[in-house]
């Protein structure tokens, strides 16, 4: 007995690939059919017509399924409250964000390596370099927005404009960097209290000013007054005080007499 028909259970097997038979049956139709004179030449021709067919229904597949695809993108953007044109804008300038972050990516990498190769680095000290830089810059943003946002707070506290609060930041700056100075040269335990003490004064002084504030929002509202009316008003009261002050000062003999100014407050 056949060993084939042994292995596969006695059953006849196809040795020819599928679809041949079919395809000879439609040769042998379509030869009948014509009763071509040069047999050899029509069954070529006719398979070459086969194969330009399959290679358009292919294509004809292909461009369905991107006309179905184009629909239901049709459909979902419509969905979305998006027309056709608003969504070409955006894919176009999602296009051309990538290329431009694909070349920037490139040269990136470009320049890395000739950095790499100058400078003589391995790759795991290079990338504990590149995360260092970037730790620090990220740092130095925070703390930039963080300045920035404390300027603006600071300003809207006390009514201040830009150029002011500039001038303030300068003199602050100025005079930590001589603080940073001065504590280089002293003994560290004076340096803390002389700190402690500052830190203590100028929390009083921010108390103050709040509480200042404060008083004078409640006293604006209890008088009925505005802003221009309460300006004038405390000039006053202050000139007057300062005249009180230095009356004082003669009285007690503490500065000469032809120094006071004893002019009356307008």
């Amino acid at each position: 007995m056949n060993p084939m028909l042994q292995l596969h259970g006695a059953k006849q097997v196809s040795l020819y690939p599928p679809g041949l038979r079919d395809l000879v049956t439609d040769i042998s139709r379509e030869v009948l059919r014509h009763q071509p004179m040069n047999l050899c030449s029509f069954i070529s021709n006719y398979l070459g017509t086969q194969l330009k067919v399959r290679e358009s229904a292919k294509e004809a597949l292909a461009a369905y399924k991107m006309i179905e695809e184009r629909a239901l993108l049709i459909v979902h953007l419509r969905k979305m409250g998006l027309g056709l044109e608003e969504a070409m804008e955006a894919a176009t300038s999602i296009q051309a964000a990538y290329r431009g972050y694909a070349s920037r990516r490139y040269i990136s990498n470009k320049i890395r390596k000739e950095l790499l190769k100058a400078l003589n680095l391995d790759e795991d000290i290079a990338d504990q370099m590149a995360t260092k830089i970037q730790s620090a810059y990220r740092g130095y943003v925070s703390r930039k927005h963080f300045a920035t946002q404390i300027k603006h707070d600071l300003r809207h506290l006390f009514g201040i404009d830009e150029e002011t609060a500039h001038r303030m930041a300068t003199r602050i700056q100025a005079a930590y960097r001589g603080y940073v100075t001065r504590k280089s040269n002293m003994d560290e335990a004076i340096a803390e209290q002389m700190a402690t003490r500052i830190q203590t004064a100028f929390r009083e002084y921010l108390s103050r000013k709040y509480f200042s504030m404060q008083c004078r929002h409640d006293l604006i509202k209890f008088f009925g007054i505005d802003e221009a009316t309460a300006d004038v008003m405390a000039t006053r009261i202050q000139v007057a005080y300062r005249i009180y002050a230095e009356k004082k000062r003669l009285l007690r003999g503490e500065i000469p007499l032809e120094t006071g100014d004893l002019t009356p407050p307008p």
